[in-house]
């Protein structure tokens, strides 16, 4: 088998009005069977798409937008497989219409409104800017400086020849006035510096605050969980107790070096004298006289009479000392 083509409809075709019909024929050869195929895809039946018996033939009816495409029929034999095409044009629309760009826009400022609709072929465009015609046939509507009198109801219409449908979008554009801008003067010496110096002490407050707060907090490394709260804890165990170690160990030297020191001066010191109230015993002792020489040897001392001579002064009376205060020498 060589070749093989399809037939379709000659006329203008419009969604919802019109209707197709395809044939496929092969040009020589045995037909054994056939497929149709829409832009690569199988053809199935519907509603609107029927088959004929030998399935050489499909009809549309009505055609509508979602039709257009490439048709595909496949011719198959023992021998060898072709494969015909036809590509089908449904005119619609327009339909699906909408107007893009800003609802608002500042005096002075551009803005851009788009038209758009779906149809076959493209509608024509015209726009109405509070229900008066305007120039613009576009489907672009340009605004390059925009005042006040641009503000109020647009509408696109968008119109199909062959369809002979019309359809309206409308558009509402706000127009505010221009915002007041402060004007921008260049920065004094003096005020660049109060700003750096200003951004250096607000840096150097927050470096501070930050390093005080990790000075003073013991954070627990998140995901570590108990695991790093028991080894904190354990860590500040054993320097507890080293501290306690090392505080003990240091009293005891301090005590031993005090007793060292103290016994060292004790040794040095002279001995004292032991006092006592015994009289060394003069008994057998050569180098005292006995107590018959002794007496021998007693100087005689006259004792004066109480009332006293002008030899001897008299004695004081009886009491006098004892009234006199004694004075005590330390």
């Amino acid at each position: 088998m060589t070749g093989g083509s399809i037939t379709g409809p000659t006329g203008v075709l419009i969604a919802g009005k019109s209707s197709a019909n395809l044939t496929c024929q092969a040009a020589n050869g045995t037909l054994i069977s056939m497929e149709w195929l829409k832009d690569g895809h199988p053809l199935s039946p519907s509603n609107r798409t029927t088959f004929s018996a030998d399935n050489s033939s499909v009809s549309i009816d009505p055609v509508q937008g979602t039709d257009n495409g490439q048709y595909q029929c496949r011719i198959i034999n023992p021998v060898s497989t072709d494969t015909a095409s036809y590509t089908l044009t449904v005119n619609y629309g327009p339909e699906n219409g909408v107007i893009l760009g800003g609802n608002a826009a500042e005096v002075g400022s551009s803005i851009a409104l788009y038209c758009s609709a779906a149809s076959v072929p493209p509608a024509a465009v015209n726009w109405i800017l509070n229900g008066t015609q305007t120039d613009v046939n576009a489907i672009v509507y340009a605004i390059r400086t925009v005042s006040y009198t641009d503000r109020g109801n647009y509408t696109c219409v968008a119109t199909n020849d062959i369809t002979g449908r019309s359809l309206s979008i409308p558009h509402v554009l706000i127009v505010n006035e221009k915002a007041a801008c402060l004007p921008a003067y260049p920065l004094t010496p003096g005020e660049a510096a109060g700003v750096t110096i200003a951004v250096i002490v607000g840096v150097v407050l927050l470096a501070l605050v930050m390093y005080l707060g990790v000075k003073h907090m013991r954070i627990i490394p998140k995901g570590f969980g108990l695991d790093a709260a028991r080894n904190n804890v354990q860590s500040g165990q054993a320097q507890r107790q080293r501290r306690e170690r090392s505080e003990s160990k240091a009293d005891v030297q301090s005590g031993q070096a005090q007793r060292q020191r103290r016994e060292r001066s004790e040794s040095k010191a002279p001995p004292k004298e032991r006092c006592t109230n015994a009289e060394p015993s003069r008994k057998n002792d050569s180098n005292f006289p006995q107590s018959s020489v002794y007496e021998n040897i007693k100087p005689k001392i006259p004792v004066p009479p109480r009332g006293g001579s002008k030899a001897t002064p008299a004695l004081p009376p009886r009491g006098y000392m004892e009234k006199t205060p004694r004075i005590t020498h330390r």
